[in-house]
């Protein structure tokens, strides 16, 4: 399912032909999609999961070619 969604959001109509969503999605509007797995390892503490997510949106924030200036994580996933 989430990879459904990832496919809408990112704009791939060709393939929804024929589905329902198909007509009912503005085709023209793209996305981005951020993908947070924490299924690589066991954190222990808050640090290593602000860490974790730090790493997550730095490899996001240079696939998508956006450069970011906050610190913390709320702002640099508002900025993503």
């Amino acid at each position: 399912f989430i990879d459904t969604l990832k496919e809408i959001f990112e704009g791939n109509q060709k393939l929804f032909e024929g589905l329902y969503i198909h007509d009912q999605w503005d085709w023209s509007r793209k996305f981005p999609v951020i993908k947070i797995d924490f299924a690589g390892g066991v954190l222990k503490n808050r640090q290593e999961l602000d860490q974790k997510i730090n790493g997550i949106f730095l490899k996001t924030a240079q696939s998508l070619g956006v450069d970011y200036e906050l610190k913390d994580i709320q702002g640099r996933f508002g900025e993503i």
